[in-house]
């Protein structure tokens, strides 16, 4: 996975957590995350420190270990629909859509940036693993 193809993980250029904007390496590993995915790649020499960006190994120690994989459900970015905070067009931040997968529920909108991975839910309300090849993840489940 390149750092372009990670990029589509990190938080948007307007989000207030600037340092969540890029990917980042530490401990051996490039990571990415926009506080709903995160992402992990074996080290990219092109992408450096970021003093900023949170420990992500926490959280990733806290997951139970991944049991049953399967694949991501298909399905499609939602539309682009007008805001009603902005005045503009754009993803509602607000959408109800989701999917479930194996009990546990998810953002249509993150399953959607994850087609062709797999997805391993370890409960009904808790992180589930992501993967597609060197790439592994996780992603937190849709909150109602």
């Amino acid at each position: 996975m390149t750092t372009d193809e990670l990029q589509c993980f990190c938080a948007a250029q307007d989000n207030v957590r600037y340092y969540l904007r890029t990917p980042w390496t530490r401990d051996g590993y490039t990571w990415a995350t926009n506080g709903h995915i995160l992402v992990r790649v074996p080290a990219l020499t092109d992408v450096s420190e970021n003093r900023f960006a949170p420990s992500t190994l926490k959280l990733w120690n806290d997951v139970p270990e991944p049991k049953e994989w399967f694949p991501v459900p298909a399905c499609a970015m939602p539309e682009l629909v007008p805001c009603n905070w902005c005045d503009g067009t754009g993803k509602d931040p607000y959408d109800k859509s989701s999917i479930c997968v194996d009990g546990a529920r998810f953002a249509r909108r993150f399953l959607a940036l994850i087609q062709g991975w797999e997805i391993s839910p370890t409960s009904k309300k808790g992180a589930a693993w992501i993967r597609y090849g060197e790439a592994l993840g996780l992603l937190m489940p849709f909150r109602e």
